[in-house]
């Protein structure tokens, strides 16, 4: 009897309070994240629209990864400290638009 496959769960990474879902790969490549050298969430290439830190967030997206928002710091990006840097907002917020990259400060 074969049992039909199972997708892989997505990594998910947590950092106090807040999860993120970040993208996968393949089960052979890994997931879709960078690290700072202290070990801690550099960038994560979000599985689907996620909010995060109370930012709506858009997901990366197979083009996110490799193509055109790879060049130009596609997925949510993270301060050392944990704050999100930036991302490609999923719905308009606050003064931006959606598809914006939305940017704040440490």
């Amino acid at each position: 009897m074969t049992h039909p496959a199972r997708p892989e769960p997505r990594p998910e990474y947590r950092f106090g309070p807040f999860r993120y879902d970040c993208g996968q790969l393949g089960p052979s490549e890994g997931a879709a994240t960078g690290f700072y050298p202290s070990g801690k969430l550099k960038i994560c290439f979000l599985a689907g629209d996620q909010t995060v830190q109370g930012v709506p967030c858009m997901t990366a997206g197979f083009i996110g990864m490799f193509g055109d928002g790879a060049r130009r710091d596609g997925g949510a990006q993270f301060y050392e400290s944990g704050k999100l840097k930036s991302c490609t907002l999923a719905r308009d917020y606050a003064s931006h638009h959606r598809g914006d990259r939305f940017l704040q400060t440490p």
